[in-house]
């Protein structure tokens, strides 16, 4: 059963992450960092786990966690890697104008600063992505998120495999949780969303109005956590055990965040209703495309535009966008779903 809210919280994030990266280009004109999107991204590194999880639990069938884990590097990579291949071709036509809007507006990523070169995209598509991955030798610094949505997907399809029969896993999922804040904090997100996959099947579908706005309220805060939002009560919740465990507290709380709000909809029929509005829906189903196209067509088309016209925000994000969207069409429907077919076929053979 598809979960259609599922896919409009995906669209909604993808919304975000995009706004961020268009607003810290054209900042000031746009209004930025009133919000760190790393929250965002650990949402959809929870909906992963949660997804995994919850489509097992609806069968249990160990046999295809196994077979899912041998196709989730043709799932993850295909798409990845042809957005490589495709901003290496702009940058080594010259068609990446970052470094000009710098020198002529202002600042932004250091990013696409070397030379191009066809067997660093290659490998970096296929394989640094998730094992090597450095953002400043990157052909698209928003992949820093494969590494962990590769290695989260494996760590939570090794936990189903491993614990599913036995019957109280609430302990096994407590101390997993715990070993990522002795590790990296980032795989918290995938254990909570697969523990939220498993509960799904065992508690009550939906939570009293007031402690679903609670969790809201209190997920929203977490989720805007930094030391410099000009919250004072954020510095005080910078403890010294995250210096000892050398753990960043602005992910801790952008998953705890993210965990709040996500646990409220998964219990709330009204937000899944707002959720599964269909706009959102759609854009959901488009966002892997979406968060890796944006970045390669703004340092193209959005820079190109802005500095052709004069600063005309209206017209370079309407046309930015516009080449996005189409971009993100050919990419869904010519690499990301014969992708998947091709995944389910090598399933199917083994």
């Amino acid at each position: 059963m598809r979960l259609n809210y599922i896919d409009g919280l995906r669209g909604f994030l993808s919304l975000f992450v995009v706004y961020d990266h268009y607003s810290a280009l054209f900042y000031p004109t746009l209004p930025h960092g009133f919000y760190d999107t790393s929250a965002n991204v650990c949402g959809f590194f929870l909906i992963s786990g949660f997804i995994l999880s919850y489509k097992f639990w609806q069968d249990k069938n160990t046999t295809k966690l196994a077979l899912s884990a041998i196709t989730r590097y043709i799932r993850l990579t295909a798409t990845p890697f042809v957005s490589v291949i495709l901003t290496y071709v702009l940058l080594a036509n010259g068609l990446i104008f970052f470094q000009d809007f710098k020198e002529t507006y202002g600042t932004f990523l250091t990013v696409y600063n070397f030379t191009p070169n066809l067997a660093n995209a290659v490998y970096e598509g296929a394989l640094g992505i998730y094992f090597s991955y450095d953002q400043a030798n990157s052909y698209n610094p928003v992949l820093w998120t494969m590494q962990y949505s590769f290695k989260g997907s494996i760590l939570t399809l090794a936990f189903l495999a491993l614990f599913s029969n036995i019957k109280n896993r609430a302990p096994i999922y407590f101390f997993l949780a715990l070993a990522t804040v002795f590790t990296n904090i980032v795989y918290l997100a995938f254990v909570i969303g697969a523990f939220l996959g498993d509960r799904m099947h065992t508690e009550p579908k939906t939570l009293p109005s007031g402690i679903i706005c609670l969790l809201v309220i209190a997920g929203c805060f977490c989720s805007y956590y930094a030391l410099d939002a000009g919250i004072s009560i954020y510095a005080k919740m910078n403890f010294e055990l995250f210096g000892k465990l050398a753990m960043s507290p602005m992910v801790f709380y952008h998953v705890v965040g993210a965990s709040m709000i996500i646990y409220a909809i998964f219990h709330s029929n009204t937000l899944q209703k707002i959720f599964s509005a269909r706009v959102l829906c759609k854009i959901g189903q488009y966002s892997f495309a979406t968060y890796l196209m944006h970045v390669p067509i703004l340092g193209s088309v959005g820079c190109y535009l802005f500095i052709k016209t004069g600063a005309n925000l209206f017209l370079t994000c309407a046309v930015s966008l516009a080449v996005t969207a189409l971009a993100v069409f050919l990419l869904k429907n010519f690499v990301e779903i014969p992708a998947g077919v091709l995944a389910k076929r090598v399933q199917n053979f083994f």
